[in-house]
């Protein structure tokens, strides 16, 4: 199961600290505090490839609160929109709204897109549509990964990246339920692990490698999970809303879209129930897949979602704790920087814990890596990189802690 990024542990220095954002009052994520929102369109968060091969420009829309109100980083949830794999973009009304209203109480929220199954290929079969699954759940790991890595180097959007949740609506649903749920460890059946493994494993060969993909919460919208026997106690805590007589993905278990196989929310709900997992279903008798978030005749059940949805997340997001250290302010010798040959990176002697090492162009691709180093000087040359401006992370894998330097080549 995907494993839920909060980490307690005692690390370097035996410092424990504690990461709840200072303006969780009560209000804050749960009710709308700001009136004005910035939004910053077609953002490119990495390459996809389609199911013809090629190659394309992953675009996304990202929402944010208008002005400063000193409250520091935000956490940030990723929405993906429907259209049965088939279509939609990340202008769809509903994820516009989605993403409007949880900028209003102070997130940082962004709709995606991600890869579809080509139309000019025809109706997919099961298997088909499975690939083009393992395709999107790679591209939306590749924008959670965006983000982490923009903390580390700009962070343009004010992101606080050890809480980012993912959600969506439909396919977009079921693409962060298998996102926040399925991991190596789970079995699956031989023709998915294939699709997997040819996909580049579990992690995918999207962007922003060297980055996890993990996420803190999930909310799921009329969707589902390909295999509730992957849901742990350990995975990240879920929110469900789902009609019962929905006739696109079934509320429990059956075929989306006549084609796929799924396990609805009422299934995910009794599977998370049984284990343990922190979730909460909002289900609406008589609904169908979309008219419950959007048709009057369902006004008490968008009410109940937002009175039962919110404050959910808010609970996450304010009781995320961490024992990380942060090593910004690590006193790395980088020198000399800027060089027109070599520079060197050193280490503190009081620093033992070996690390991985990555360097990232400016469009945040991997120039070079190396892992499991014990050594505490490091030593770059112009010949080997280029010339230019490059960031320099150093992950320190058992405690995850990572330090990020700019370098520049001239």
């Amino acid at each position: 199961m995907q494993k839920l990024y909060i980490l307690l542990l005692f690390i370097l220095f035996s410092v424990s600290l504690n990461a709840q954002l200072t303006n969780c009052d009560g209000t804050r994520y749960i009710d709308p505090i700001f009136d004005d929102i910035k939004i910053t369109s077609g953002v490119n968060y990495g390459i996809g490839t389609d199911a013809t091969g090629t190659d394309f420009d992953l675009l996304m829309d990202v929402y944010e609160p208008a002005g400063d109100d000193n409250n520091g980083a935000r956490p940030i949830v990723i929405m993906a929109h429907g259209g049965s794999f088939l279509f939609g973009t990340r202008g769809n009304p509903y994820m516009i709204e989605s993403c409007t209203e949880l900028a209003k109480r102070g997130y940082v929220a962004a709709s995606i897109d991600y890869s579809l199954w080509p139309l000019l290929f025809g109706i997919p079969d099961s298997i088909d549509l499975l690939g083009t699954v393992v395709d999107a759940v790679d591209d939306m790991k590749s924008a959670v990964r965006f983000f982490r890595q923009d903390a580390e180097m700009e962070n343009q959007f004010n992101v606080e990246s050890n809480i980012i949740l993912v959600g969506g609506l439909s396919a977009g649903a079921i693409i962060a339920c298998q996102v926040g749920i399925m991991d190596d460890q789970d079995e699956k059946p031989q023709f998915l692990q294939e699709l997997i493994d040819a996909n580049g494993g579990i992690n995918g060969n999207g962007s922003h490698q060297g980055f996890s993909s993990n996420v803190n919460g999930i909310i799921n919208f009329s969707g589902g999970v390909y295999k509730t026997d992957w849901i742990e106690a350990s995975d990240a805590p879920i929110f469900s809303m789902h009609g019962t007589n929905d006739e696109t993905v079934p509320y429990n278990h059956g075929l989306a879209a006549g084609i796929m196989s799924i396990n609805g929310s009422g299934s995910v709900e009794a599977a998370a129930q049984a284990v343990g997992l922190n979730s909460a279903l909002v289900s609406i008798e008589g609904g169908g897949h979309t008219d419950i978030y959007t048709e009057p005749a369902f006004a008490d059940a968008q009410q109940e979602l937002v009175e039962v949805m919110f404050p959910f997340l808010e609970d996450i997001v304010c009781n995320y704790v961490t024992s990380i250290e942060s090593l910004d302010n690590i006193s790395l010798s980088v020198l000399p920087n800027p060089s027109s040959d070599i520079i060197s990176i050193e280490l503190p002697v009081d620093i033992t814990d070996s690390f991985d090492f990555m360097v990232y162009d400016q469009m945040g691709r991997i120039i070079q890596t190396r892992q499991n180093i014990t050594a505490r000087k490091i030593t770059l040359s112009k010949d080997a990189i280029g010339s230019g401006m490059f960031y320099v992370t150093l992950r320190f894998e058992e405690n995850y802690n990572t330090v990020t330097r700019k370098i520049l080549f001239k």
